[in-house]
């Protein structure tokens, strides 16, 4: 992997921002527009503003201006930006300033037509059309490029060469899990100050895959603060591209509403997390980052996290298969025994669920080939731990072992 064709903003100092209609003639000229399409010129006028702000060397010196009100306002398309809080603190991330926006940059946000920007819908409320936003990130923004062995990625958007690394190592994880085939879809990652929000009263979108830009994912600059939540974010995006690619692009729907799919239904310990139970395809997305992320923990021991593992099983199992065309091993003669007489109530476990609970927590943990330890104050408990591990050990290949399993059935419920 080799990062090349690094594209910054001039560096200018803070008196000397342009204004909005300045955006706009600059706008107008590098994409050659004449007229007729100011959405697009006045998102371009935008993203040159945010690069001169992002190269001001000024910035620190300026007095605060409070980004973020205690209760987000009802939605408004009409709203200045300098009063949007959800912009402003985007735009503060993204620009990388240690605190709220400085009062000149504040004032010469209010001189943009927010009504241009704005794309309302019933669930999402974007900050631009997702395919004028793929346009102008792609000429104007601050980039670079990510070469891998057969492919490479454009990044654009805020990235200082700090989170340089860790944009790469994210997209570098997610290629040697998924394959070079699989991962060629994915050709832009635009890194933006602001995204929109959920809804009318909801938070602000962290990241967006769209069906209209079928090869780029979009990522709120707030998710690079840390490793774990920009790959969390494109591991997800990435796993609606591969949804909608599934079923066609442009056809509205998702593999993930096929007859069949298992996403959108099971218990308390099917969904790996909140989210993923808001609608089916936000199941899958939310699922396909909990496998990217434990990808080489399953491959160690596919038996437990797919056989063993209730309806999320199906959803990991589901996923390889249609997404990736990974091979999930059978499920062996001997553990499927095992879950049964689990079913049946004939284990440590009082019922299905409970040991799917404890497996989960104990699959976080489980390192193969090492010592597993067992605490004294919860003699149930370690019982119901120590079971899991001793299946763990017996379901890496699926050895025979029904004596095993008979030895243990009856010193833990007798005869």
């Amino acid at each position: 992997m080799r990062l090349h064709s690094v594209i910054e903003p001039a560096r200018v100092r803070l008196h000397g921002l342009p204004g909005a209609q300045q955006c706009r003639d600059q706008a107008r000229q590098l994409l050659k527009e004449e007229g007729g399409h100011d959405r697009l010129l006045e998102l371009a006028a935008l993203q040159l503003y945010e690069n001169a702000v992002r190269g001001t060397s000024a910035q620190s010196a300026q007095p605060e201006i409070p980004t973020a009100p205690g209760k987000s306002p009802p939605f408004d398309p009409t709203r200045s930006l300098s009063a949007t809080a959800g912009y402003t603190a985007g735009l503060a991330c993204a620009a990388a300033i240690g605190g709220p926006l400085g009062q000149s940059v504040v004032q010469g946000l209010a001189d943009f037509k927010p009504s241009l920007l704005w794309e309302p819908s019933a669930n999402l409320k974007l900050f631009g059309q997702p395919q004028q936003i793929d346009q102008v990130a792609s000429q104007l923004a601050p980039r670079f490029s990510l070469s891998f062995s057969d492919h490479e990625v454009c990044v654009s958007g805020s990235v200082t060469p700090e989170q340089r690394p860790l944009v790469a190592q994210a997209l570098d994880q997610l290629r040697q899990r998924i394959g070079a085939e699989a991962f060629a879809h994915l050709k832009k990652v635009h890194v933006r100050s602001y995204l929109g929000q959920l809804g009318s009263h909801g938070g602000p979108i962290v990241g967006l895959a769209y069906l209209g830009t079928p090869h780029a994912i979009f990522v709120a600059a707030s998710q690079l603060h840390s490793q774990n939540a920009f790959a969390d974010t494109l591991f997800h995006e990435f796993g609606h591209l591969r949804d909608a690619q599934k079923a066609g692009f442009f056809s509205n729907h998702y593999a993930s509403l096929s007859p069949g799919s298992p996403f959108g239904s099971g218990g308390d310990f099917d969904y790996v997390s909140d989210y993923a139970r808001t609608k089916p395809t936000e199941d899958l997305a939310e699922t396909h980052s909990h496998l990217i992320q434990n990808w080489d923990r399953i491959q160690q021991a596919p038996q437990l996290w797919i056989h063993a593992n209730g309806q999320l099983g199906k959803k990991l199992s589901w996923i390889l298969d249609k997404f990736y065309d990974r091979e999930v091993p059978s499920i062996g003669t001997h553990l499927k025994a095992t879950l049964a007489l689990i079913d049946q109530n004939q284990s440590p476990f009082s019922n299905r669920e409970e040991f799917q609970e404890l497996l989960q927590e104990f699959l976080k943990q489980y390192k193969p080939d090492s010592a597993q330890e067992f605490s004294a104050h919860d003699p149930q408990r370690n019982l119901q731990w120590k079971f899991v591990s001793e299946l763990a050990a017996k379901t890496q290949n699926d050895k025979p072992a029904p004596s095993w399993w008979r030895s243990q059935l009856h010193r833990l419920i007798g005869d």
